[in-house]
């Protein structure tokens, strides 16, 4: 019941950057991203309470360290997307990199942190699976929403071509 997971950033940020591009369109990506993965998050979060599923709440755990890492992301947009000053002669760019990688490594601490201490507190006091119905209904909503914020990030990494062809 995993959503498609954060959006990374996309490889040509630096050249476009070093041209003058606006990375508008990559913020507004994370943006899309963040807001379905707080609404998935809500809807398996609702899930889990009414169902009594540890798994559904662990996804709704696992939604929430999506959305921090889709923060982590917009903040490298925004600090990397900075013009050059006189104490970054050659701009801001790069420090994208190191937010895209701080957001690496939460993704990576969390997911471990919070799978090992759901593991253990199984094995020790077993687990009541819930109530299916309710996780099917959560996996029906998940695809409606990542169906719905899909197009954004597809749509903005399609190659233009002159002449409208």
């Amino acid at each position: 019941m995993s959503d498609s997971g954060p959006t990374p950033l996309p490889p040509d940020l630096n050249d476009r950057l070093a041209r003058g591009g606006d990375p508008s369109e990559s913020v507004g990506t994370v943006i899309v991203a963040g807001v379905a993965n707080v609404a998935i998050g809500i809807a398996k979060l609702l899930a889990g309470l009414i169902s009594g599923s540890a798994a559904m709440l662990s996804e709704a755990a696992h939604s929430v360290a999506d959305t921090t890492t889709e923060v982590l992301l917009f903040t490298a947009l925004r600090r990397g997307g900075r013009p050059a000053d006189e104490l970054h002669p050659f701009g801001y760019g790069k420090e994208s990199y190191v937010w895209a990688f701080i957001a690496a490594l939460f993704t990576f601490v969390a997911g471990a942190g919070f799978s090992i201490t759901h593991g253990v507190h199984t094995i020790r006091s077993g687990e009541h699976s819930g109530d299916y119905t309710v996780s099917y209904i959560v996996l029906a909503v998940s695809f409606v929403i990542e169906s719905v914020s899909s197009p954004a990030p597809c749509g903005r990494s399609a190659p233009r071509r002159k002449g409208g062809g």
